[in-house]
């Protein structure tokens, strides 16, 4: 019984072990087979609705194309995100919707469903499914709807009908350019094993029985109308674009490259949206390894960005055509979304073709033009179209993928373009001197021509010659040398600005002359192998010097005409002798002057110099500072070198329709509209500080600026700096603060990196509809229509983000109806407007009190502290709150495994006022790691630190007012780390390990060394492991046997005294020359001589004698205490104390009693006072002159002046002094001299009866007029004055001494 039971619980547990796996199997089964009812229903419904139709494409019919697209085409700000729709966009009579719940279908005659969450809904007329796209659009499971639109999005058209190929390869010239001949030669050579690929192309159909593609196809599994052909059906030319494509695969793969088609296109060309979605997922869905898309679709309702997300998610590479309307467009599918390859087409030149389409979003091209292919019914014919650059890249793709199966999408694209070569544009606005001149580099081309053996990684073993001329400005006639450092390749080369192929080039022999500007390309041929080399090539210029009769110059230097013919100008700095320091407007107008360079001596170019002129292309002036108003305007030049301006005026550039750039590297200030309207294509500012409005408004040639210093602009702001830029697509403005009205206003931008800025106007980012990122932190407050715009323009906006860390207001409309999928503030606190796109993420923190707008219904999902109002404000405009916390903040993973090709990794984590810490870790724990040093920021690039095998974040969120939140991301492990060699490091540690550890002394070192943990290292640390390698090995080499036992000896030399100082120099020579005998390298054997030295050290210890105290200081105040004289101090008693204090006989040891007695005699002597001096003779001195009348002497200011001096005060040593001021006081009191007495004056009312002249006597109460001073005196006045006089002395006396 026990037995049965422990076979049931076995079985039990093995079922269980199993269950999750066979869960998943049988998930992933019925996942599976839902994808493919899906598919194949949109195949039944193709093939019962839509085979008697003729569909007509919105590019096909002028009249649907202007009422069916006009709101979506239209540069008008609406308030509408509202698709408008005709008839004509019904006619397939169906509806793509996507739903998150039920819905009513509106009588649908069916439903097609099964993949996420779309549904494909038949109708039985176009006005059935219009009124139900009325009726069902605004139900609320409904998140998005749109009919099933007609694509007629073929990228390819035939050049030439029936052409002769050669036996190996369709189009030669297409296989030397990209190096696919020479990969196919060398795979094939070396017999490289690679495994079967399958390349799925969605086109039109093939033909299965062209010689050419005989044994590289596959029928495939989908099931759509017209798959497959016979014989006998029709050929046309919508039939062999299928064929074309896979012929081109072909000629550029080896035999172990297969093809499956699928059919997403009809007999005619034309598809729906639907269609060719299914034809996407279906190939993805019977496991092809890479696809080929060579058409382009609009994608109303996101059922085709849907399948492509699906490729991606599978790993499956998805490569598309851009398209070939020479024009912009930045919303074709699938070549404008990131996860796919979008490939341009380059001409016979090896020139971007004139008329891809403009896109940002191409990554890479290949030949598109002259394209030799397979057609129906085995013939060849020659096609142009990014419809055969893009197989041509899919070819690279599916040999690096038949070597390296595991390759990402990212790190196949990635390689592709770092291998690529560089390419130009052909400048539509080119130089009269040659077509193929003035090529310009564009953002918009992508990376290059697609190189396959460098993608592969094979050494190019083609070598590149050297032109030995510049593109640069000659004088007069050059030699141009071109050599080659292998000497088996012939040096082709052109003049002429083409391809120097064998057909049309010059094999080169010899110098050859160049006389006029030249654009010299040269490659290194080999007539063996019939490859071509990569190309190098230089442009120069060459001018000449004219005679100086053909100048009309004045006595100041100015140039007023110029008469001469020469069309390419070189103006020397003198001329009749006359220094040149400048020029009039309109003084090289005469004739047609193409090219001009002017002397250093000019610094200035005047207002109107060139205003209107019609033929000056290139102007080179080094010594010009200042460039006035309208230097340039509305004129024929191409490309300017002023390398040393500062200033560049008003409108100097204006409506210069075929300028496109020059050097402009000294600027710093840039006015109004200096270059508005002109064709310039880039603009390099290191030094510019200061630009004004309007300066490059309308240039919709400008895709890159790079102005790193600017910070504000001058000027009124009417016009924004950047307005209607359409193809602006990169700006460095790092340090901007501040951005006036409409600076970016339908610019093309992607993203606006503004970390600095503060302040910004109305409307300067309005109509952006390529924006999608916004990195504001430092902005204070967002202006109304800011962002603005509306997406009625076209349905197709990129879906934003915005990042406002210190915003705390929002104006009226800022968002527009944008597509927004988040929204980040740390600081707001009222908004008028948020973005109206419905489920937006928004991030809102404690600050935030009040939105004024409502938001009811746009389904926001609302990040944010709980508690707060941003909660309540949520909760009731029905939006959804997510509390922010470890579990909710991460918003998007990091990924499971890095490449190479994945660049930076982003802690992609929602918070308020973040910080970062990346860690690095070796085990996959997100608690395990250690932080990287400079690892602060939200990106992080494994390649600038250290590496580890794995990577995570930590995020802190801090809310104000409220604690921070530590928010770890995942664990992403580094698939590039590759281990340091620990060969040699592993022998040591086993050397080390094998030791008896008894046998020796100290193993500190080489235990220390061993605990070092240096596991999991990468080779790019192997110093690291080396160094610690080296450690243990002199660790090894510093072992020692142990000594002999010196226990004894130590405990001697323990007690030698500290301070041998102390004693005397003959006991302690004795003591350290014991010590300095001691041989302590001796062994166990010699223990006797040890034990010998620590006899001697007792002894030697024991006779140590001590040093006397030192009584030098002593004895100099006691000698100066002695000859003090006792008499002359109030009290002397406590130096006698201290003196009889007795301390000799001290040792140095009892120094410190010494210098304590030392100090207290010192402090004794410093405390005595001296007895006061004697004033008793000064104080009568002082008390008689003070006593006197000094009216009544001739000069008394003596007597004052020796008053006046002060000897209060003094000490009995300054008694001299008292008694000399004394004897002053006296002497001046014995020097004065009384003044003489005067005759009385005769009273005039005299007694005139007796004619007396003496005066009555004064009775008894009556005064005396002096006759000096005229006041009167009374008796005893003196007298009293004198009194007050001396008491006044003793009072001032006491008062001092006190």
């Amino acid at each position: 019984m026990k037995k049965l039971i422990c076979i049931i619980m076995s079985a039990i547990i093995i079922i269980m072990l199993f269950m999750p796996s066979f869960t998943i199997s049988a998930a992933d089964t019925n996942e599976s087979k839902k994808i493919t009812e899906f598919t194949n229903g949109i195949a039944d419904l193709a093939r019962k609705y839509d085979s008697e139709k003729e569909f007509v494409a919105p590019e096909e019919d002028v009249t649907a194309q202007i009422q069916a697209f006009s709101a979506r085409n239209s540069e008008e700000v609406t308030d509408s995100t509202e698709t408008e729709y005709t008839l004509q966009d019904f006619q397939t009579a169906r509806l793509i919707i996507r739903a998150d719940g039920n819905f009513d279908k509106c009588g649908a005659l069916e439903d097609v469903s099964g993949f996420e969450d779309f549904h494909i809904l038949q109708y039985e007329s176009p006005e059935a499914a219009m009124v139900a796209f009325k009726q069902i659009k605004d139900e609320k499971n409904i998140t998005k709807i749109a009919p099933d639109e007609v694509v007629a999005g073929l990228q390819g058209e035939i050049s030439e009908n029936t052409v002769d190929v050669s036996k190996d390869y369709l189009c030669a010239w297409s296989t030397d350019r990209t190096q696919s001949k020479r990969l196919q030669d060398y795979l094939k050579a070396n017999n490289i094993q690679m495994r079967e690929i399958i390349v799925g192309v969605v086109d039109t159909g093939v033909d299965y029985n062209h010689e050419f593609l005989k044994g590289r196809l596959i029928h495939p599994k989908f099931d759509f109308p017209k798959n497959s052909n016979t014989e006998e059906e029709e050929e046309s030319i919508y039939k062999s674009h299928g064929t074309a494509v896979c012929s081109v695969i072909v000629d550029n793969t080896p035999e172990n490259v297969k093809i499956i088609m699928y059919n997403g296109f009809d007999e005619n060309g034309k598809s729906t949206e639907a269609r060719l979605a299914a034809a996407v997922i279906a190939a993805v869905d019977e496991g092809v390894d890479l696809i080929n898309a060579s058409w382009t679709a609009y994608d109303s309702a996101d059922v085709i960005s849907a399948s492509l997300d699906y490729a991606y998610q599978k790993n499956i590479p998805v490569f598309a055509c851009v398209g070939n309307d020479d024009g912009a467009n930045m919303y074709f599918l699938p070549a404008n979304k990131k996860e796919c390859i979008a490939v341009a087409a380059t001409d016979l030149d090896n020139t971007a073709a004139d008329w891809n389409i403009v896109t940002p979003n191409t990554d890479i091209s290949a030949p598109g033009e002259d394209v030799k292919v397979a057609a129906f019914h085995n013939k060849y014919e020659t096609w142009r179209g990014t419809s055969f650059s893009t197989p041509c890249v899919a070819s690279i793709g599916a040999i690096l993928l038949s070597v390296n199966p595991n390759m990402s999408v990212d790190a196949l694209k990635t390689r592709l373009k770092e291998t690529a070569l560089p390419v130009k544009y052909q400048n539509f606005y080119h130089s009269s001197q040659g077509e193929y001149f003035d090529n310009v580099e564009s953002l918009y081309i992508g990376s290059g021509i697609v190189q396959f053996c460098d993608a592969f990684g094979l050494e190019d073993e083609c070598a590149v010659p050297e032109i030995h001329m510049e593109t640069k400005v000659y004088v007069g006639e050059q030699k141009c040398e071109i050599t080659c450092a292998d000497k088996n390749a012939t040096i082709l080369y052109t003049t002429d600005g083409s391809y120097p192929d064998l057909q049309n080039a010059t094999m080169y022999t010899e110098p050859f002359s160049i006389t006029e500007r030249t654009r010299i390309r040269a490659v290194a041929y080999y007539a063996d192998s019939g490859y071509h080399g990569e190309e190098t090539e230089v442009t120069p210029r060459i001018q000449y010097i004219d005679d100086d009769s053909a100048f009309k110059i004045d006595a100041d230097g100015i140039i007023h005409e110029y008469t001469g013919s020469i069309a390419d100008l070189y103006v020397q700095e003198k001329i009749n002798g006359i220094q040149v320091t400048g020029f009039v407007a309109g003084a090289f107008r005469k004739g047609a002057l193409l090219s001009l360079t002017l002397p250093e001596t000019v610094t200035e170019i005047p207002a109107n110099a060139f205003y209107e002129d019609t033929s000056l292309e290139f102007i080179r002036a080094a010594g010009v500072t200042n460039i006035e108003m309208s230097a340039f305007c509305n004129s024929a030049l191409m490309y300017a070198e002023f390398p040393n301006t500062k200033v560049i005026e008003n409108g100097a550039f204006a409506y210069a329709s075929k300028f496109y750039g020059g050097d402009f590297s000294s600027v710093e200030t840039i006015k109004r509209a200096a270059f508005q309207y002109s064709k310039i294509r880039s603009f390099d500012g290191p030094q510019v500080k200061e630009l004004a409005p309007a300066t490059f408004r309308c240039c919709n040639s400008l895709e890159r600026v790079y102005f790193p210093q600017v910070s504000f602009y001058t000027g009124i702001p009417v016009y924004g700096i950047f307005e209607d830029c359409s193809l602006l697509r990169e700006v460095v403005m790092p340090a901007e603060t501040a951005l006036p009205l409409k600076s970016f206003r339908s610019s093309n931008i992607t993203e606006a990196y503004f970390p600095f800025l503060e302040k910004m106007g109305t409307s300067a980012f309005e109509m952006c509809i390529c924006l999608e990122k916004i990195y504001m932190p430092s902005l204070l407050e967002i202006p109304k229509n800011a962002f603005g715009g509306s997406t009625s323009s076209n349905p197709r906006a990129k879906s934003r983000a915005y990042f406002f860390d210190n915003v705390k207001m929002i104006g009226e409309n800022v968002f527009g109806v944008y597509p927004t999928s988040r929204i980040e503030f740390s600081h707001l606190e009222t908004a008028q407007s948020l973005p109206q796109s419905e489920g937006c993420i928004i991030v809102m923190p404690s600050t935030f009190k009040k939105c004024t707008e409502k938001t009811a219904g746009r389904n926001y999902t609302v990040y944010g502290t709980k508690g707060t109002y941003a909660e309540q404000w949520a909760n009731e405009n029905e939006h959804i709150f997510v509390e922010i916390s470890q579990d909710t903040a991460v918003l998007t993973p990091l990924p499971k495994k890095y490449t190479d090709a994945d660049g930076v990794l982003t802690a992609d984590v929602i918070g308020f006022n973040r910080t970062y810490q990346w860690y690095g870790s070796f085990t996959a724990d997100n608690t395990a790691g250690t932080p990287i040093d400079g690892a602060t920021d939200k990106d992080f690039n494994p390649t600038d630190h250290p590496a580890y095998p794995y990577y995570y974040c930590v995020v802190t969120s801090t809310d104000v007012g409220y604690d921070s939140i530590e928010i770890r991301t995942g664990v992403c492990e580094n698939t590039t780390f590759v281990s340091a060699d620990y060969s040699e490091y592993d022998k040591v540690v086993a050397q080390a390990k094998a030791l008896d550890r008894s046998l020796y002394t100290d193993l500190t070192e080489l235990d220390e060394a061993l605990a070092a943990d240096i596991s999991g290292l990468s080779n790019s640390q192997q110093n690291i492991v080396d160094e610690q390698t080296e450690k243990i090995k002199a660790a090894l080499d510093n072992l020692v046997l142990k000594p002999a036992d010196y226990s004894q000896v130590n405990e001697q030399i323990n007690t030698v005294p500290e301070h041998l100082e102390y004693y005397t120099d003959e006991t302690v020579n004795a003591l350290n020359k014991i010590l300095n005998g001691i041989d302590n390298g001796l062994d166990i054997t010699k223990q006797d001589e040890v034990d010998s030295y620590a006899e001697q050290l007792q002894n030697a210890i024991s006779a140590l004698e001590y040093k006397p105290a030192d009584y030098t200081e002593y004895d100099k105040v006691v000698a100066k205490a002695k000859g003090l004289d006792k008499e002359k101090y109030v009290d002397f008693s406590q130096v006698e104390k201290e003196l009889a204090v007795v301390v000799g006989g001290r040792n140095i040891t009892q120094q410190d009693e010494v210098d304590l007695q030392t100090k207290a005699i010192l402090a004794a002597i410093d405390a005595l006072e001296y007895k006061p001096a004697d004033y008793t003779e000064y104080d009568k001195a002082f008390s008689e002159a003070k006593g006197l009348d000094k009216e009544k002497y001739v000069d008394f200011s003596r007597v004052e002046k020796e008053l006046a001096v002060d000897v209060d005060g003094r000490n009995i040593t300054q008694q001299e002094e008292v008694d000399l001021q004394t004897k002053a006081i006296l002497a001046a009191i014995d020097a004065l001299e009384e003044k003489p007495q005067e005759q009385p004056i005769i009273n005039p009312e005299q007694d005139k009866t007796n004619g007396s002249t003496t005066p009555d006597k004064p009775g008894k109460n009556e005064s005396v007029i002096s006759p000096m001073t005229g006041s009167e005196t009374y008796t005893g006045v003196f007298t009293a004055l004198a009194a007050l006089s001396f008491a006044t002395v003793l009072l001032v006396r006491k008062k001092k001494d006190n």
